[in-house]
């Protein structure tokens, strides 16, 4: 499991040991909680292979499918040769959201409590590139009804499962109260870390 900021930065790379460019972000799919492609913006040369025009102070960015993404690790691995590239670009599209507009929205809980932002979301790359967990920085005010909860300190960062998400768009609503959350993140917390997240 990654983390969308781990992700970013990352060289993109064909199958021929060719170097496309760099990751810059993802588009998600909040439907099915799955990122369906990588913003990348492209080296310098490579927009002529994909008939784009070349710009003149800026590097041209593109959406590439990540059903044709291989390994993750050091470099993000495309499972094709430099010259399939053109296919697998995707066009903008409005199903799609950018990741970056997702992170730093406000989590509210289920029993109107501001649980906190979305800091990052975690990424199985190896399953599809499906999003199991978000990251939420707490709020003050929930790390203040945590300890009392719990009687142990709150933690900077809680795991929440997408499948609690019950609606999105100006911010994120969650299904659970903040005692759930908060009882639940343990597991969660401690399933990501076993796969290699959080």
């Amino acid at each position: 499991m990654q983390g969308l900021e781990e992700l970013v930065g990352l060289e993109l790379i064909s199958s021929d040991a060719r170097t496309i460019g760099t990751v810059e972000g993802a588009a998600i799919d909040p439907s099915a909680w799955a990122v369906k492609a990588i913003r990348v913006g492209l080296r310098r040369g490579v927009e002529k292979l994909i008939d784009r025009q070349k710009r003149l102070f800026a590097l041209d960015k593109v959406l590439i499918s990540t059903a044709h993404l291989g390994r993750v690790s050091d470099a993000v691995i495309m499972r094709q040769p430099l010259t399939a590239l053109k296919d697998q670009l995707l066009p903008e599209d409005g199903e799609m959201m950018p990741a970056g507009a997702f992170i730093g929205m406000r989590v509210m809980c289920g029993d109107a409590v501001f649980l906190g932002h979305v800091d990052n979301i975690l990424i199985e790359t190896s399953e599809g590139w499906r999003i199991p967990f978000i990251q939420v920085k707490l709020s003050r005010e929930a790390k203040g009804q945590w300890e009392r909860g719990s009687g142990t300190a709150a933690p900077a960062l809680v795991n929440v499962t997408t499948q609690a998400i019950g609606a999105l768009g100006d911010m994120v609503i969650l299904t659970l109260t903040i005692d759930e959350v908060r009882k639940g993140s343990g597991r969660e917390g401690i399933n990501a870390m076993n796969a290699g997240g959080g």
